[in-house]
């Protein structure tokens, strides 16, 4: 039976309750979920509660100058889901990589992408990865464990299909060694994979894996954007930037374009209508679509910047390298009260190769096998995972592993479910998680659990049958 006071205590109505439960620190909070269905599904889905618990500061620390952070919208803040923020500002983290037995996957992964194994639904459960042997392969993120491979297309379906000469071949092979990041993008309406391979963009049947057709371009493709309806795919080669109409015949003459006044863009973002583009040049280029091909506007940086992703409505951050260190840049929206940020001192000691937004933070991830959470100030780190790479792991902003880390290709935040995050390490494809490990209980673990439910129902029989044997006697007066 409940004590009187705790019964007196679930009497208030709900708004009391929270109040009440807002005044706690979050040591206390987390322990009430286990007390009273009532209060769980309160603290849990209360998100005012949560994002308040987010900035919680429990004791006293070093006042930093910073610069202001830019602020979360409401139409924003509705959208983040800040028990899920709490928990990745808090609970431990834990990576999974895919595959069973190894970390290792066999050959490396040359892109990544995530979609709905329900077309349009909110959340993100299927991975594509393209492979240095020219295969695509889908992963399903439906079991608890791990990623479970679900389909493999036959190898080289990416790669040329030409006959091959000896220049053409070190000519692909240059390509291959490039390193394209943004080389994989999905329309899960449409039931296509686009893939930027050896002869151009590759069209790749989403269900049956079977190429559909080649688009060719007269340079080698550097970047894909990542396309969402009612968005078009745009191209991004070595010179050229190009805007992808999927009904049009792949033999058709190349629509307008936009010609690049220095090669090698690595980064292409599309916000609303403008098109964003970062690369190996010292400005962030501005396209329009209504007024295509034309440049409409340049924001000069001065790094060698590789990542972009948008903050808020019209928020743009990016990362790069700027004098061999890493940099991390925010360029708040038009209208905005805050300033440019440009962190190039302690945003890592390496290049930052990817970042992307995860709710109200930034994540990066850098040569060194470091992936951060950053504030949106570009200056505060919530926390770090490093990825071990054959040295060992370690803790403090400025320690690296004896052998150093894998090197962080691409982080993507998957909607809906926990709020994991796709990592693309090296040649490695895992999720960053929170929370305990769970653990996954083997086969040869759950016989001796199938073995005893199964003795007890024997015995269960032989005791039922010398029960029926002795009121059988007894009948018989024996």
């Amino acid at each position: 039976m409940r004590p009187r006071k705790a019964q007196s205590l679930l009497c208030l109505p709900d708004e009391l309750l929270v109040e009440i439960i807002s005044l706690l620190p979050p040591k206390d909070v987390i322990p009430l979920h286990a007390t009273s269905r009532r209060l769980r599904a309160l603290t849990r889905l209360d998100p005012t509660l949560w994002r308040s618990l987010c900035s919680y500061s429990g004791g006293s620390s070093l006042t930093v100058l910073t610069p202001p952070r830019t602020p979360v919208s409401d139409v924003e803040c509705a959208a983040i889901d800040w028990y899920t923020e709490y928990k990745f500002r808090n609970a431990p983290t834990r990576m999974r990589w895919t595959g069973t037995d190894s970390p290792t996957m066999g050959n490396e992964v040359k892109g990544i992408g995530a979609f709905p194994s329900r077309g349009g639904g909110p959340e993100d459960d299927m991975i594509v990865s393209a492979m240095s042997d020219g295969s695509v392969k889908i992963w399903s993120l439906q079991d608890n464990y791990a990623a479970r491979e679900v389909g493999k297309s036959e190898r080289g379906l990416i790669f040329s299909q030409k006959k091959r000469t000896l220049a053409l071949e070190a000519q692909r092979k240059k390509i291959r060694e490039a390193g394209i990041v943004d080389g994989v993008s999905i329309d899960a309406a449409a039931g296509r994979i686009w893939v930027a391979g050896e002869d151009g963009l590759v069209e790749v049947d989403l269900v049956s894996l079977k190429r559909i057709s080649t688009h060719r371009f007269p340079f080698a493709i550097m970047a894909l954007s990542q396309t969402s309806s009612p968005y078009p795919l745009t191209i991004g080669t070595t010179l050229t930037l190009h805007m992808h109409d999927s009904r049009v015949s792949p033999n058709s003459p190349l629509p307008a374009h936009a010609h690049l006044f220095q090669p090698g863009p690595l980064s292409i973002l599309h916000a609303d209508s403008s098109i964003k583009v970062a690369g190996r040049f010292p400005s962030l280029l501005s396209y329009d679509r209504r007024a295509w091909p034309k440049l409409t506007s340049t924001i000069h940086s001065g790094a060698r910047l590789c990542g972009l992703t948008t903050i808020g409505t019209s928020g743009l951050a990016a990362c790069g390298e700027y004098n061999g260190r890493g940099t991390l840049e925010i360029y708040p929206g038009p209208g905005s009260s805050c300033p440019v940020v440009k962190n190039r001192q302690t945003a890592a000691r390496s290049k930052i190769l990817t970042i992307a937004s995860h709710g109200s933070l930034l994540v990066t991830g850098n040569a060194e096998g470091c992936i951060s959470f950053f504030e949106r100030d570009a200056r505060t780190v919530i926390r770090e995972h490093w990825v071990e790479g054959g040295g060992r792991t370690s803790s403090g902003i400025w320690n690296v592993g004896e052998d150093g880390g894998d090197v962080i290709r691409r982080v993507k935040p998957l909607r809906g479910g926990e709020g994991k995050i796709l990592v693309w390490a090296g040649d490695r494809l895992g999720l960053l998680g929170v929370g305990k490990e769970q653990q996954e209980v083997p086969e040869e673990a759950a016989c001796p659990e199938g073995e005893e439910e199964e003795y007890m129902m024997r015995m269960r029989e032989l005791l039922r049958r010398q029960g029926e044997e002795v009121r059988i006697l007894d009948g018989m007066g024996l």
